[in-house]
Formats: C-alpha cells, structure tokens, sequence
C-alpha cells in the first residue's frame, strides 16, 4: 500500500495518517544566545508568549489562534486578525468608553489613549482602565 492511500484529511481540513491526527504543537530549538535570539524571531514578527521563567516562547504568524488565554500575550504586541476583529474590539472600546464618560460627568477629550489603552488591556487579558 502506498502512502498516498494511507493518508486522508478530516472534516476540518487537518492532515491524518493512518487515522492519526497530524499537527505540529511545538518545537524546542536550543539557542546559545537567548538574546539574540529572541531578537532574531522577534524580528520576523513572531509572537513573544508570556511563559513561565527560563522558558522563552514565540508564536509564529502562520499559527491559527482563535481565542487566547487571559495573560498569554505581551501587552505591547496587540494585534487583530481581520478588520472585522479590530471593529468588534473597537465597538467595546465605544461602550465601555461611553460608560467612563458617565462616570467622570463629562465628555473624555482623550478618547483615542482611553480606547487604545482599553484595547490592548483586552487582549492581553489585563485590568480594563476605569
């Protein structure tokens, strides 16, 4: 029997091998210079995840991530997915702002750092500001 007629997809598209489900979840890449190393992926517009200490993770952009944990990603390298993503993330931001300016009595003239500030707190799992 050849390979070809061993291998057959799933519904959602993923490749299996003899009803084996084959992804790729992780690979461990020693590096001498931890630094420069995470300089060099950064650079490549990997992902810094958030990890435990002596642990450095990246996340490349070829990943599907759906849904990320609360915490599990840098606060400084927010990003959207689509432009439909970073609407959604803007209609909160409006909702949420339009709730601080009920709160404060007063129209907010720093709308655009309150939105940002908010939206990046969202996706990184962190305390929305007030």
């Amino acid at each position: 029997m050849s390979t070809t007629e061993d291998r057959s997809s799933d519904a959602s598209g993923t490749g299996s091998v003899g009803g084996v489900d084959m992804k790729l979840e992780v690979v461990v890449i020693p590096v001498s210079d931890v630094d420069r190393a995470k300089e060099f992926y950064g650079r490549l517009g990997w992902r810094l995840d958030r990890t435990p200490p002596s642990v450095v993770q990246f996340t490349p952009l070829l990943q599907e991530v759906t849904a990320r944990l609360p915490g599990r990603i840098e606060a400084a390298a927010t990003s959207f997915g689509s432009a439909s993503d970073l609407a959604s993330a803007m209609r909160r931001a409006a909702a949420a702002h339009g709730e601080h300016e009920k709160r404060i009595g007063e129209a907010d003239p720093n709308w655009p750092d309150w939105y940002a500030e908010y939206m990046v707190s969202e996706q990184a799992g962190a305390e929305p500001p007030k």
